[in-house]
């Protein structure tokens, strides 16, 4: 079976994956689905430029590296994940 994307034509920007789940960040978003397969999750949207992601027991986190003119960027951590 081919992967599906919940944001064709978009690059992913960062993945990370646990027991249960695939996660990643693309364009504003980030997403999650079963290792299993399945439809995509979104988890976050909005974001200012999602990029590096990670998972553990406690929750996702992952990096927004912000509007570039500005220079701001921060950590987001999500739980439950």
């Amino acid at each position: 079976m081919a992967p599906k994307s919940a944001t064709p034509n978009s690059l992913i920007s960062g993945i990370a994956v646990d027991d249960t789940s695939v996660y990643w960040t693309s364009a504003d978003s980030v997403l999650k689905v079963s290792i299993n397969g399945g439809a995509p999750e979104t988890l976050a949207s909005g974001q200012a430029e999602p990029g590096p992601i990670a998972v553990d027991t406690n929750g996702v986190y992952w990096g927004n590296l912000g509007v570039p003119a500005s220079g701001h960027g921060s950590i987001v951590m999500l739980t439950p994940k």
